[in-house]
Order: C-alpha cells, then sequence, then structure tokens
C-alpha cells in the first residue's frame, strides 16, 4: 500500500509538471477590476458589462503606472479587449515600459512597438465595441508571434537582444500618451512562449457566449407577417410579392412567389463584423438565388450545388468548397464574417467552410431579403432571417438552428422586466428611508422587521460555496479562497457536485474528460484530468469534511450538512411559510457560462421549476400569499411565458392588497407573449385570478 501510495504521488507531480499546459510560468492572472481597485493603474472598475459581467475600463490618468515584472527571456501575454473610438486614435494596451508596447491603430490594426525602433503591423482586424481576445508571444530570439482570437494573424522577427533591457509591466498608457479606450478582462502574462495551440486553448477557456439577444440587429420569424423581434426593431421599407402560406414543418412561411418578391427594411448598424442566418426551402434549381443583401454585400445560394456565397462587390467573393447537393426540403444557411480576417459558411449548424478575406463586411443600412444588387432573386419560402452585428461562433450558429434565439429573446425580454423591477424597488426604498427619517417609531419598526423577516436566510460565511452571480469559497476560518479556484476547477467541481442531482448517478472519469477537454487527444484528457482533480483535492482540505471520492470509475463529492452550497438551497421540504429566497438572482457564476454546461444548465432549471410548482401550488393551499408572490416570480424568472406562474403570482399580488400591480404583471406578460409568439395572449386578467382563494 505504501509503495501504490508513493507512486499515486510520483504520478501526479509529474502529472502536475507535464500537464500544466499554458498555466506553466503564468505570473500574472488577476481580475483587472480587482487590480483596478488595489493597485495605482491606468485602470477603474467597471461592473456591468453585458458579456463579461465583472471588467476593468481604462482610464486618463497623468502618470504611468507600472506593475511587477517577473519575465525572465521570453513573454506571452493574452487578454479580452473591447474598443472604444477606435478609428479616431491609437492606444497602448500593454507593454513594458520603455522596452516594447502592444498597440491598436486607427486603421483597427495591432502595432508592437519595441525599443530598437522597428514597428510590425497587422493588417485591420478589429471591432469597435465588441469583444476580441488579443494576445502576443516573443521568444528570446525575437520570433514573435500576434493572436486574434486563438489565431496567429502575425509572425514575424526583432532583435534578438530585445530581453537584454526590461521595465515595469504597465497597461492602457505608455511614456508618450498613447492612452487607450474601453474595456479589458481576463490579462494573463507568462515569462516563457505559448505555443499556438496553448494560445488556442486560453482563448477557449476564457471565452464566454453571450445571449444569442446580443447584438441582434433584426430577427423576423415570418409567421404570418412582418414583425421584427429585435430590441430595436428595423423599419419595414416595403414588401412586394410575398405571400404567407402554410408548410407541413414550419406552419406560417414567407412565399417568394416570383422575380419581383422582397422585403425591404432600413436602419441597420454593422461595424465590420456579420452574421446572417435563415431557414430556406428553394423550389426552384436557378443557379443562384439571393437570400440577403444591399448594395455593400450580399449573401446567395448556389442551389444547384447546394453552395453558399457571400461576397462584396469589388472587393471579394467568396464561395464554399463543401456542396450538399439540392435540398429536398428546408436547410438552414448561414455566414458569420470577421473584418479582415475570415468568413465562415454553415449548413443545417454544421461548419462546411471557411475562408480568408482582406476587406470589409459591410456598412449599408439598408437590406433586401430575398434580392441582390445583381436582381437574382429567391424562389420558395423563408423562416425565421436572423441578421447581428457581430460573428456569431460555430457554437453560436448551432444554437441558432437548434431553435434556441427564441429563447434567448424570451430571456432577454423578461430581464428588462426585472431591471424596470428593480428601478421600481430603488425608489421605493428611497421613499421608505425619507418616512423612516421622520419617524422614531417608525425607524423602530424599519429596524425590526428586516431581522425578524431574514433570520436564517444569510449565506454563511465559513465552510460555504456559491455558484450564483460570482462564485464564492470561503474555507473552515472564513477566509475568502475564491482566486485559488481557477475556472476550469470551478467547472470540475460543479460538474462533479451537479452530475448525480441531474441524471442520478455519479459522473465516470471519461465523462469528465469528453465535457471539460473535448478537443483534447486521449492523454492529454487523461493529463488534465489527474491533475486539476490533485488540486482539487487539495483545496478541499480546507474545509471541514469536504472530500472528493472515487469509485468504480466514478466521482462524487462527499458534503457533510456544515458545508453550505446554494445550489441546493431551493430543495424539498423548505418552510413555506416566511420563505425569502437570500439570493439576488440564479444565474450562474462567469466560469459556468461555457457551452460545455449549456444543456446541464437547462436541466438545473428543469428541476428548479418543478420545485418551484410544487411551492406555489402549497403556498396557494395555505393562503401563504407573499411566500407564493416570490415563488412564483422566481418561476417566471427561469420560464417567463408560463401561464400557471402568472397565475399564482396575479392571485398572490391581488389577495396582498395590491391590484395594481397584478395588473400592471398581467400587462407586461400579454405583451412579452404576443413579442416572443407573435399571438396574443387568450387569457383574461380575471381568468387569470385562481378561485377558491
Amino acid at each position: 500500500m505504501k509503495i501504490w501510495s508513493a507512486f499515486l504521488f510520483i504520478f501526479f507531480i509529474l502529472t502536475d509538471i507535464y500537464a500544466q499546459s499554458y498555466e506553466k510560468g503564468l505570473f500574472f492572472s488577476d481580475d483587472l477590476s480587482v487590480l483596478a481597485q488595489q493597485s495605482e493603474v491606468n485602470l477603474e472598475a467597471f461592473l456591468q458589462d453585458e458579456v463579461r459581467a465583472e471588467v476593468a475600463r481604462f482610464k486618463e490618468s497623468k502618470d504611468v503606472f507600472g506593475v511587477a515584472n517577473q519575465r525572465d527571456t521570453a513573454i506571452t501575454v493574452a487578454f479580452w479587449f473591447k474598443p472604444k473610438n477606435i478609428d479616431i486614435h491609437p492606444g497602448t494596451l500593454i507593454g513594458e515600459d520603455s522596452v516594447f508596447y502592444f498597440r491598436y491603430l486607427p486603421n483597427r490594426g495591432i502595432q508592437f512597438n519595441h525599443y530598437l525602433k522597428q514597428d510590425l503591423n497587422t493588417a485591420g482586424v478589429l471591432t469597435n465595441d465588441e469583444w476580441q481576445h488579443l494576445g502576443f508571444s516573443l521568444q528570446k530570439d525575437g520570433r514573435l508571434a500576434i493572436y486574434l482570437n486563438g489565431e496567429s494573424i502575425l509572425n514575424d522577427q526583432i532583435s534578438p537582444l530585445w530581453w537584454q533591457k526590461k521595465g515595469k509591466i504597465v497597461v492602457g498608457k505608455d511614456r508618450y500618451n498613447v492612452d487607450a479606450e474601453g474595456c479589458i478582462d481576463d490579462l494573463k502574462i507568462w515569462n516563457r512562449a505559448l505555443s499556438p495551440a496553448e494560445m488556442k486553448k486560453v482563448f477557449r477557456e476564457t471565452r464566454l457566449i453571450p445571449d444569442l439577444s446580443y447584438k441582434l440587429e433584426s430577427y423576423m420569424p415570418l409567421k404570418g407577417d412582418f414583425s421584427d423581434l429585435a430590441k430595436n426593431p428595423k423599419k419595414l421599407v416595403e414588401s412586394s410579392h410575398v405571400k404567407f402560406v402554410t408548410d407541413s414543418l414550419k406552419g406560417l412561411v414567407a412565399d417568394f412567389q416570383n422575380k419581383d418578391s422582397r422585403i425591404e427594411t432600413s436602419g441597420f448598424s454593422f461595424d465590420n463584423q456579420l452574421t446572417i442566418a435563415v431557414w430556406a426551402k428553394p423550389t426552384d434549381k436557378d443557379w443562384v438565388m439571393a437570400l440577403a443583401g444591399n448594395r455593400d454585400f450580399s449573401m446567395r445560394y448556389i442551389i444547384n450545388q447546394g453552395r453558399l456565397w457571400f461576397n462584396i462587390p469589388m472587393v471579394y467573393s467568396c464561395q464554399a468548397d463543401k456542396r450538399i447537393g439540392y435540398p429536398q426540403e428546408w436547410v438552414h444557411l448561414a455566414i458569420a464574417v470577421n473584418y479582415n480576417h475570415k468568413i465562415e459558411f454553415f449548413i443545417n449548424g454544421q461548419l462546411v467552410d471557411s475562408k480568408s478575406i482582406s476587406g470589409k463586411a459591410g456598412r449599408e443600412e439598408s437590406l433586401m431579403i430575398g434580392q441582390s444588387i445583381w436582381k437574382n432573386t429567391f424562389n420558395g419560402q423563408l423562416s425565421q432571417f436572423a441578421i447581428w452585428d457581430r460573428a456569431l461562433s460555430e457554437f453560436e450558429i448551432k444554437e441558432v438552428y437548434n431553435g434556441k434565439l427564441d429563447v434567448a429573446l424570451r430571456s432577454s425580454s423578461q430581464n428588462s422586466y426585472s431591471t424596470y423591477i428593480a428601478v421600481i424597488a430603488i425608489v421605493l426604498l428611497f421613499v421608505i428611508f425619507f418616512l423612516w427619517k421622520l419617524t422614531q417609531n417608525r425607524l423602530k419598526k424599519l429596524r425590526d422587521e428586516p431581522q425578524n423577516e431574514d433570520a436564517g436566510h444569510n449565506i454563511p460565511q465559513k465552510n460555504a460555496f456559491c455558484f450564483f452571480e460570482t462564485f464564492q469559497a470561503f474555507d473552515r476560518k472564513g477566509t475568502n479562497i475564491s482566486h485559488d479556484f481557477t475556472p476550469t476547477l470551478i467547472r470540475l467541481f460543479a460538474l462533479i457536485l451537479l452530475y448525480p442531482r441531474i441524471y442520478n448517478r455519479k459522473i465516470s472519469s471519461q465523462e469528465l474528460s469528453d465535457i471539460l477537454w473535448e478537443n483534447d487527444d486521449v492523454a492529454q484528457k487523461k493529463n488534465n484530468r489527474g491533475t486539476n482533480v490533485h488540486r482539487l483535492r487539495t483545496l478541499f482540505k480546507q474545509f471541514d469534511g469536504l472530500s472528493l471520492v472515487y469509485s468504480n470509475k466514478e466521482w462524487e463529492i462527499d458534503i457533510p450538512d456544515h458545508v453550505f452550497v446554494d445550489l441546493f438551497y431551493l430543495k424539498d421540504n423548505l418552510p413555506v411559510k416566511g420563505f425569502d429566497f437570500p439570493f439576488k438572482s440564479m444565474h450562474l457564476c462567469k466560469p459556468l457560462k461555457n457551452e460545455c454546461f449549456d444543456s446541464i444548465v437547462r436541466l438545473i432549471n428543469d428541476q428548479y421549476i418543478d420545485l418551484l410548482k410544487s411551492y406555489c401550488c402549497i403556498a396557494f393551499s395555505q393562503k401563504e400569499w407573499k411566500p407564493l408572490e416570490k415563488f412564483a416570480s422566481l418561476w417566471i424568472s427561469i420560464d417567463p411565458l408560463t401561464e400557471e406562474a402568472l397565475s399564482y403570482l396575479v392571485t398572490a399580488l391581488v389577495n396582498s392588497q395590491q391590484k395594481q400591480k397584478a395588473l400592471n404583471t398581467y400587462n407586461r406578460f400579454a405583451t412579452n407573449y404576443k413579442s416572443m409568439l407573435n399571438e396574443d395572449f387568450k387569457l383574461s386578467f380575471e381568468l387569470c385570478i385562481l378561485p377558491n382563494s
């Protein structure tokens, strides 16, 4: 047994050294919003980004402040950048003071400038107001590689003597006052040169997938009318010779009958990135048909070859090499265009081809559906036309193909509703505070009520884990050790934790590897799994009674009752009377907003809905109106178009003498219902109030 234990110890040490991958040599990997608050750097905290949540923003400063530099003879830098006013002036993103600077230029290119005065510039690849992953690696011999979104876009050579001079790390500014504008997140710096594969891995592991409604310019389901369900719907200029017919698979769809059939809209705003997606059912075998375009770009479909075609007049023309043959039924077609970088072609949710491009992606504000600048027309039926002012990833295109865009729009609508309620709540708090100041008796009452109401619902500050909003971990001493958990460790922890709850069984080693390290080979998967399991076990030693158990090639986490996990707060047998949900929302922390967790999150929400449904039933039967209001509101926050939850919520509000609030809630629900499903909500307000209440 001792020999076996020693062998395991040596194995973990060796795999830890071998499989650390890009973490080896990492000497800076801080949350920049925290750094902005604790250090004198040219940053300030900015907490409300729509995609990446808590990030840092560049700020103006008269002086250049630096942080410690542990670089030896090589260096790699990687970070996420969201530019602002990128066409107006250059900006220094990061550098070593007086040694080298990594900048963006007004032509949207990236520049590496070093003290021997040799500037290396890329083509104009950046997009304004959009998160992009940038980085570079510099080897001792002067070999330089610049990366965009995990891919190398420039390889060149500088002086092999560059490393002999060393300066402090500066962020967002240099001694020439070339200030950066915009936001930065997940800055990482290594004292070695990462390989292209490692840089791609950094990009994948730090990428956050935004909601499909993010930068959605227009979404026309074409279910009987020309309604645009995007947040800022575009103006319908003209619809010519387009009728609606009933299809056996899609229901109501738009029918383009002849060469004059088209839909024209206006009011678009593109910044050289573009995604178009549409369901199409061609009925004519003409050589080429137009799907969408304007004077600036055109997306067409070569029917008899089953190929997509995208071009910018006088700039470039790209055809997908992949051929799928003439489609007999509906086919989902999509293209994603990156300015001066590449275009990707998708058919039925699958990436079939990609082409490098040098040039723009289109900026014309109008759009024609079913016709191109060359008067090519589309003959057949179209459904669910969508266009974004950004290039969607392969995963996102697959989500659109699987019908997730409608779900995202419902969720976005619900979030707007929640924001509106939050604003009202803040105003009410100010009013209450004013009244509280006027009367000492009221002051005492307001002091006592919250203590009684919140008793027993505070989140423990020892032996506790929180996965909602921001990941937090408090050890047995009450020390916040959240920073010791890397995103990979958080995902590993959550996966082992949630699998039994979702599937009623433990997770196997093979499943862990396939989910967390999908793109690695077998050896890499095994090494990564062994290394991260070893690290997780080490961290668990700082908690009382917490352990990671492996038996029969399956994993589970043994959690004593005194260890708090917020994911399990909502469970069977909670007291209905006096229920108070102690969390601001049920949104998972940033590391779990990852494509590999998408199906798991949906299954968890389904379980929450089942629990909330049963609690609503109990609260209604006991006439506990305040808990019923809370349960129903939580239910609607997960599933915003649930009629049953609406009935419970309206009933609770009416019986709590809040009829006006109940009416407002009903009207918002009906409006969202009409917007999302393109049909009127048929249940009247009176019928929403449950009988015998």
